[in-house]
C-alpha cells in the first residue's frame, strides 16, 4: 500500500525566534494529527537558499485516508478554519513551496 506524503517548506518571518517557530509547527502538527494524519515529521533546514527553513511533512496512511480527511474537512471546516484565522492574526511562518509524494512500499 502507498502512503501519501504532503511536504511543505516554510520559512520564519523576520524577527521571529526559533522557539516561536517551533511552537507554531507543533500547533500545526497537533491539528493535523487530530484531523486524521497518520504521522507528522518536522525537519529544520539550514543550507543553500533554504537557510533557516523548516520542512513539514504530513504522512497519510493511504490515498483513501487522505481523501477521507479532505471530505471530513469539507463537511465541517470550522476547527481548521478557526485555527488558521488565529494563526493569521499572529503570523510566525510563511509557506515557501510544497507538494505531494506517493510512496509505495512494494
Amino acid at each position: 500500500m502507498a502512503t501519501i506524503n504532503e511536504i511543505w517548506v516554510v520559512e520564519p518571518l523576520e524577527g521571529k525566534t526559533r522557539r516561536e517557530q517551533k511552537q507554531r509547527l507543533l500547533e500545526w502538527k497537533e491539528l493535523q494529527l487530530a484531523e486524521g494524519v497518520k504521522h507528522v515529521d518536522i525537519w529544520e533546514g539550514g543550507y543553500g537558499d533554504f537557510a533557516g527553513a523548516w520542512v513539514f511533512c504530513m504522512i497519510h496512511e493511504s490515498a483513501e485516508a487522505f481523501g477521507k480527511m479532505l471530505d471530513d474537512y469539507a463537511k465541517d471546516p470550522k476547527k481548521a478554519d478557526d485555527a488558521t484565522e488565529a494563526w493569521q492574526k499572529n503570523p510566525v511562518l510563511k509557506f515557501r513551496s510544497g507538494g505531494m509524494v506517493m510512496l509505495s512500499e512494494d
